[in-house]
């Protein structure tokens, strides 16, 4: 998993960083060698022992269904231990004479084992025995805080339970598969997605797209009766449950403390395992839009929004941003024609005005807000906001390459000072470490956004940081 993620990378990575087709993109060589299982190498910090350890045995938890009703999930992991095999990557050497693009790819040596799982749901739905690969790999984290990961992959088709996908409509793709995530982290147990994902061409168009199917844990997770609901899965009544629609919204509410989800991460490692999960639910790309104080830089609020790849036109970007924000189709679009991070629909206010953004990787809205002369706007999109402490506090990275900003009190571009405070403090959270965890961080985008102009105040307005990244076309 971790060799096909560096060949989409560095596939499309080109196009993100504006480099010349014929420059040679470095990636990295995967040298493989079988360690004693006692031995602990540099840098990933954790023996072979250590991960067989940390995802060997059975683990229960509540689990969620995404189209309603609950189970409980039962994870069993059995290593098996002559296939730990530990993998030293290098950067690879460009051949004499070809120019290098300006990217220093992530070589991270990890350590993997091939393991023997079983996935069982409480009513039934699924039975399934599988092989699946564990890894854990090396960073600048904390060893003892680290999370191991397993992922694998199940043919819809030979489910022994009684699931059937019908999250999409099998016979509208090419190709249907059911992807299994799973994190194990220190404190013990495991949590995890399984999603459907799928794939089709039509003439020139490739189209991929990834929904989960059932995640845990599922949120409090209290319920005595989670284990008679897991037959909701195949069930269309199962949608009429409330309860766990009220839990989403509750996530999002802007008054949300986060104090109703106990489990929520607050430690680095546990916040970027958190994050990824979301990340890499699919081959897909991401933007996480975060509100920093116009003074202090603290940060406010932050929301992530995922999607499949697209290319949309300027027009149906422009009408993304209308119908999302209520600014783009009288608006002014900053930076110029064919941007590579986000358009950016912006209205000068003369008595009123505002900016609607759509991301140029998804087509998705990423944010929206008014602007009023010598009065009070206010953010139009989106409407909620996740609390701060679930990002956490990390150390900080390298900011990424390609990054740029605009002031919308005068549509003007940002100095690159100004940019970068705002980029620094998002890069002192789990957010980039977890876009890196399993692709790329492709550019940070960076608004001054002023609630008033005219009589500019401070004290209301916000920066604006747009980080994006995530698997690559």
């Amino acid at each position: 998993m971790l060799i096909l993620r560096s060949t989409v990378v560095l596939l499309s990575v080109l196009a993100v960083a504006g480099c010349p087709r014929q420059a040679f993109v470095p990636s990295c060589d995967d040298v493989t060698s079988s360690p004693a299982a006692s031995e602990a190498h540099p840098g990933i910090g954790w023996s072979g022992q250590d991960l067989l350890d940390r995802v060997s045995g059975t683990s229960t938890h509540p689990g969620a269904w995404e189209l309603g009703g609950t189970t409980q999930v039962t994870l069993t992991v059995t290593p098996q231990p002559a296939t730990l095999t530990l993998h030293t990557l290098t950067e690879q050497s460009p051949p004499p004479g070809v120019p290098v693009a300006n990217i220093a790819p992530l070589c991270f040596d990890f350590l993997s084992v091939q393991t023997d799982v079983t996935l069982v749901t409480s009513g039934g739905a699924l039975n399934e025995t599988l092989q699946a690969t564990a890894t854990v790999t090396a960073g600048d984290d904390n060893p003892l805080t680290r999370a191991a990961q397993l992922s694998a992959t199940l043919d819809p088709a030979s489910v022994n339970g009684t699931y059937t996908v019908t999250e999409i409509d099998p016979d509208d793709w090419d190709s249907v598969a059911l992807r299994l995530g799973v994190d194990f982290p220190p404190e013990g147990g495991s949590r995890g997605v399984l999603g459907v994902q799928a794939e089709r061409t039509r003439g020139d168009v490739a189209e991929a797209m990834f929904g989960p199917v059932l995640s845990w844990p599922e949120g409090a997770g209290d319920d005595d009766d989670a284990a008679d609901d897991d037959d909701a899965a195949d069930d269309d009544d199962a949608a009429d449950d409330d309860d766990a629609a009220d839990d989403d919204d509750a996530a999002d509410d802007d008054d949300a403390t986060g104090d109703d989800d106990d489990s929520a991460p607050t430690d680095c490692a546990g916040a970027t395992a958190a994050l990824a999960s979301s990340i890499y639910a699919g081959i897909q790309g991401c933007t996480a839009t975060v509100r920093l104080d116009y003074q202090s830089l603290a940060i406010l609020g932050w929301e992530l929004f995922c999607g499949s790849y697209s290319s949309p036109t300027e027009a149906a970007a422009r009408a993304t941003a209308e119908a999302a924000t209520g600014y783009g189709l009288g608006s002014s679009l900053l930076g110029g024609p064919a941007p590579e991070d986000q358009w950016i629909w912006w209205e000068s206010a003369g008595d009123f005005g505002g900016v609607g953004v759509v991301s140029t990787d998804t087509g998705l809205a990423t944010f929206g807000g008014s602007t009023v002369w010598d009065g009070a706007g206010d953010i139009t999109y989106p409407s909620t906001w996740q609390d701060p402490s679930l990002l956490s506090a990390c150390a900080p990275m390298s900011l990424p390459p390609v990054r740029r900003g605009f002031d919308l009190s005068s549509g003007t571009a940002l100095p690159s000072s100004a940019v970068d405070a705002a980029v620094t403090v998002v890069y002192g959270t789990a957010l980039p470490a977890a876009f890196w965890s399993g692709g790329y961080v492709f550019d940070a985008v960076v608004l001054a956004y002023p609630r008033s102009v005219g009589a500019f105040d401070p004290e209301t307005a916000e920066w604006i940081v747009l980080l994006s990244g995530g698997w690559l076309e």
